[in-house]
């Protein structure tokens, strides 16, 4: 006979494996997100996230007000190295 976890027909809490347990460092993409950082500029976010609904992983945040924000983002800030980049929009003067 094989050796089980549980007794035939005996049955375990609902949570008893934490099957649905949160994991905070789990990741999903998402497109055109709309989104205020923590500054309170809007704009949309492509990239990853994290299960709190933040920019957590490479991603690019386009603000309303023309600028770009490129590369990775954890828990809603972009980290400042020599990879990430954030890229003004130029307007003409005419």
């Amino acid at each position: 006979k094989g050796k089980s976890g549980t007794k035939s027909g005996s049955v375990l809490p609902w949570n008893a494996r934490k099957n649905d347990a949160h994991d905070a460092q789990s990741k999903t993409n998402t497109r055109g997100m709309e989104w205020v950082d923590l500054n309170g500029d809007s704009g949309r976010y492509s990239g990853e996230i994290n299960n709190d609904q933040l920019p957590h992983g490479n991603g690019i945040m386009r603000y309303d007000f023309g600028l770009i924000a490129e590369g990775e983002w954890v828990n809603g800030v972009l980290k400042e190295g020599p990879q990430d980049r954030m890229i003004g929009m130029a307007t003409a003067m005419n």
